[in-house]
């Protein structure tokens, strides 16, 4: 029984070494187009966080079960079904999102998934000792974009439409953003760029609290009143979002901006999916819970 897992994250991971511990009899091949192996934690995630060497050590543990890898960027589900007798999509939620707004094709705005790759796996830094960079965002990526930017030299303002208390960035991160001198300009959102000089001009929009949303936290709302603050370069951190452009012509269900799946199933015969890419990104541990119970679904169809 073959099995071939399109990507290598936490999810991919769990699925594979899952799979292997139960049944012998599974060969199972991870496939994915980075350089390195491990998903968003491997570059994504800062290395003074999580150092590339432990993502690689859980790789090598993988491979000494007998897990193959396959550095091969997979263009359609059907060159693998024709091999494999399942296939598992756990290619999690590495695209950010962008805002769409007036001037923001800019090259000096990046999105903050780019830079800590860039960051991380090709130790390149994009940014310039004493540039003034914003990272628009309130996230655990936001957070991680502006400890690099200022290890990078970059002096860091974070912008965030609500207070600090609606910031969904875990406490230990934000509080060591604020020991690195970090500022953060809270109830502001971004509404337009321009170009000043090589620089980026960013007009702001002023927000207040309002009721409580569906999200739990209390609602941003527009005053009216603007601000413009002005930076070498913004890192866009929004959000993150699976790339699902790939499977629009597979007959996979993609409602929701993710792909919808009955107990880990997709709706295309012998795909099932795991991960980010089903529910849209979280965390480690939620992808790790994904990749072990779609091992489980997959032993289940076996069975």
């Amino acid at each position: 029984m073959k099995v071939a897992i399109i990507g290598s994250g936490p999810a991919g991971l769990a699925c594979a070494n899952n799979l292997v511990s139960a049944k012998k009899e599974i060969e199972v091949t991870m496939y994915d187009e980075h350089k390195e192996f491990g998903g968003m934690v491997a570059y994504g995630i800062p290395e003074f966080i999580v150092p590339l060497k432990n993502v690689q050590d859980q790789i090598k543990s993988a491979k000494d079960k007998g897990i193959i890898f396959i550095q091969k960027k997979i263009e359609s589900i059907n060159e693998l079904l024709g091999e494999f007798d399942f296939v598992v999509l756990a290619i999690g939620a590495g695209k950010g999102f962008m805002l769409n707004l007036p001037g923001e094709e800019n090259e000096n705005i990046i999105d903050a998934l780019d830079f800590l790759k860039e960051a991380k796996i090709n130790n390149n830094s994009l940014l310039k000792n004493g540039e003034e960079v914003g990272v628009v965002g309130g996230g655990n990526a936001s957070i991680d974009a502006a400890l690099v930017g200022v290890k990078q030299g970059a002096k860091v303002t974070l912008i965030y439409r609500r207070t600090e208390k609606e910031m969904p960035a875990f406490e230990n991160e934000l509080e060591q953003a604020k020991k690195a001198k970090v500022t953060f300009n809270f109830l502001r959102t971004p509404v337009e760029y321009c170009k000043e000089n090589g620089r980026v001009k960013v007009i702001c929009a002023v927000m207040k609290l309002g009721e409580v949303d569906a999200s739990g936290r209390a609602s941003p709302i527009d005053t009216g009143e603007k601000i413009e603050l002005v930076f070498d370069k913004v890192l866009m951190s929004i959000g993150q979002k699976p790339n699902l452009d790939w499977l629009t012509k597979e007959k996979i269900d993609l409602s929701g901006k993710c792909i919808k799946v009955d107990n880990y199933k997709t709706t295309k015969e012998k795909v099932f999916a795991c991960g980010d890419i089903i529910y849209g990104a979280k965390n480690i541990g939620a992808a790790t819970l994904s990749g072990i119970n779609c091992a489980k679904a997959i032993i289940k169809k076996i069975n």
